[in-house]
């Protein structure tokens, strides 16, 4: 069943020609590295334009340096029957491995598809501002110059 409606929703995708990504991993409950895969594509049928964003699949990676990461990524999306040349956006946390200029994951991907301009994932940003909002809360708590 899982698989039928993830060829669907790849099926929408191929319709829809252009897309963006967005990949990340974590680690399981056996502690190994697991990626995500979502794609976010303009889904038009007859009068109807909605942007979707479809969760594809889970997978193990087994390297996390930024060639390994970057060889995954094309090989899951060739596996899909995705063109990285048919890519517009992608999107990662805002880890040196992934967001690297030099050598990160979204330079090795324009690498092979100059359009597929990286932004930074908004949810990562916007833990780690929180993250920081509460390390300075917790700081100026806990060293306050009246004590």
């Amino acid at each position: 069943m899982g698989n039928a409606v993830r060829q669907h929703i790849i099926v929408e995708i191929r319709q829809a020609k252009y897309f963006s990504m967005m990949f990340d991993t974590t680690p399981d409950l056996a502690h190994r590295e697991q990626m995500s895969e979502v794609i976010r594509y303009v889904h038009i049928h007859e009068t109807s334009v909605k942007i979707k964003e479809s969760f594809i699949d889970f997978f193990e990676i087994h390297e996390k340096t930024p060639e390994e990461l970057a060889a995954e990524i094309l090989s899951k999306l060739d596996a899909d029957g995705l063109r990285v040349e048919d890519c517009r956006g992608q999107t990662y946390d805002s880890a040196a491995v992934m967001s690297g200029r030099r050598t990160g994951v979204q330079t090795r991907i324009r690498g092979k598809n100059p359009r597929a301009l990286y932004v930074p994932c908004d949810s990562h940003s916007l833990n780690l501002v929180g993250v920081h909002a509460a390390h300075v809360d917790l700081v100026m708590v806990t060293f306050s110059p009246n004590d």
